[in-house]
């Protein structure tokens, strides 16, 4: 059986192999997710990514509220996929605020579980 956690990676795998199927072949097909014109998985995306990323993990750092070594960041063209795990629900949803607010963020993928220590 898959699991939910399976299910959505491989749903945005889906999405973004046939995005930049359309970007490949010069289409301006219309991603799916996004709404926004498909476009080639450039090495310039790739750095945003890494930028946004980083941004993200030292804003959930500067929050000492967030215990941020338990939530997994992860970046491809702007969307962001937020996994692991949140003491309480107050505190999952200060980490997706603080990642919404991140310059260049379109999207977040929120992924997170509630697990009390």
């Amino acid at each position: 059986m898959i699991t939910p956690v399976q299910f959505q990676r491989t749903l945005q795998h889906l999405i973004f192999a046939c995005c930049t199927a359309g970007a490949a072949s010069g289409s301006t097909s219309v991603c799916a997710q996004t709404h926004e014109p498909a476009k080639a998985n450039t090495a310039a995306t790739v750095i945003d990514d890494s930028v946004i990323t980083s941004k993200v993990k030292a804003a959930l750092l500067g929050d000492k509220e967030i215990d941020s070594l338990k939530v997994s960041v992860t970046t491809k063209r702007g969307v962001v996929t937020l996994s692991g795990t949140a003491k309480t629900n107050d505190m999952l949803n200060r980490i997706v605020e603080h990642t919404s607010k991140i310059e260049g963020v379109r999207e977040v993928v929120n992924l997170l579980k509630i697990k009390a220590d």
